[in-house]
């Protein structure tokens, strides 16, 4: 077997025992012992594959397998992203060369929930609500999230053949997409839609949300703003932080924005209003539909439950799910509902 793979494996349930024994010294013993069989059946599970297998096999694509066979018992939402991944992933939000569409998983159907402005799926004609079909000829639904955003998202140099299935259309609908440099702003749009109306997008959320939102939001004063519509259509969230942050905007200190429930005791906690950014207390709208999803809702939640503005569109997504990051040593991570 591997070398490196077979020590990592061996090690991992020494590793997880001698913890376990520190917080629960009591029931160490058997459920170390435990531990270590199962642990020892999946080391000799790999080490037969990759000795006796008809085929030979990369020992990391077996591991690999291995986790997401494990992950892939629990949500959607629960994924490992290796070290190349996490960096990709990591640029999406500073610009990259892309085709400029986000999907959320519906059901079993895979539904894009953003088209970004002047984007190459955008000016193609691709809709949200477009349920994504094949990637390159191979149906979606046999493509792991890894592999998928491989596809719509790398080399400038190769066009994406995408299918889609639309209403009221028998016959799916086929795109060849050329990929761009995508600009991310999370903040993309701010403009006075009258003399006293002020509209902000906010498209998803990142670290930078804050200070893009202050930004906008401070111009439009400028420019006699006394009323607000917010629009969250078609934001699938993003970074929770950044969602909390935007709530915080509107309440004033003291009220509850927001609280998780998690089986480890770090993952129950309670988000407070502060009073330290609260911006005036204008007429607001916020704008929602059936994509406005997770951090997105944590902020029109919030403004409906305290009464702060009036929510208007459709009913939204409702995940109601947050993933905690969890770094390895390697540079891989893994999203952990």
């Amino acid at each position: 077997m591997h070398r490196l793979l077979k020590k990592y494996i061996i090690i991992a349930p020494i590793a997880f025992a001698v913890v376990y024994a520190a917080i629960h010294p009591t029931k160490v013993l058997s459920s170390a012992q435990e531990l270590y069989n199962k642990w020892m059946v999946l080391t000799m599970i790999l080490d037969k594959v990759e000795r006796f297998y008809v085929d030979e096999r990369d020992p990391d694509e077996l591991l690999r397998n291995a986790i997401d066979g494990m992950l892939s018992g629990l949500d959607p939402h629960s994924v490992y992203i290796s070290e190349e991944q996490y960096k990709a992933f990591s640029k999406a939000y500073e610009g990259y060369f892309g085709v400029g569409i986000k999907y959320n998983i519906i059901g079993n159907q895979f539904v894009v929930t953003n088209v970004m402005e002047n984007g190459p799926a955008a000016i193609a004609g691709v809709r949200v609500g477009d349920r994504l079909i094949k990637l390159e000829g191979v149906p979606i639904s046999e493509l792991r999230a890894q592999q998928i955003e491989q596809i719509l998202i790398g080399s400038e140099d190769k066009a994406v053949t995408l299918q889609v299935a639309r209403p009221n259309i028998d016959e799916l609908v086929t795109f060849e997409l050329p990929k761009r440099k995508i600009e991310h702003k999370s903040v993309p749009v701010a403009l006075m839609l009258d003399e006293q109306t002020g509209y902000i997008k906010i498209s998803n959320f990142t670290e930078s949300t804050p200070a893009e939102f202050d930004a906008e939001y401070a111009q439009l004063k400028q420019h006699g703003m006394k009323r607000l519509v917010l629009d969250l259509r078609n934001n699938g969230g993003g970074a929770f932080d950044a969602g909390v942050a935007i709530a915080d905007r509107f309440l004033s200190g003291g009220k509850m924005i927001v609280f998780t429930k998690g089986r480890a005791l770090r993952s129950s906690q309670q988000y407070i209003a502060t009073s330290s950014r609260t911006v005036p207390r204008d007429p607001l709208i916020v704008l929602v539909n059936e994509a406005t999803a997770s951090d997105a809702e944590i902020v029109a939640g919030a403004i409906q439950d305290w009464d702060r503005g009036l929510i208007v569109g459709r009913r939204t997504f409702g995940k109601a799910l947050v993933q905690t990051e969890f770094p390895f040593q390697d540079g891989s991570i893994l999203l952990l509902t």
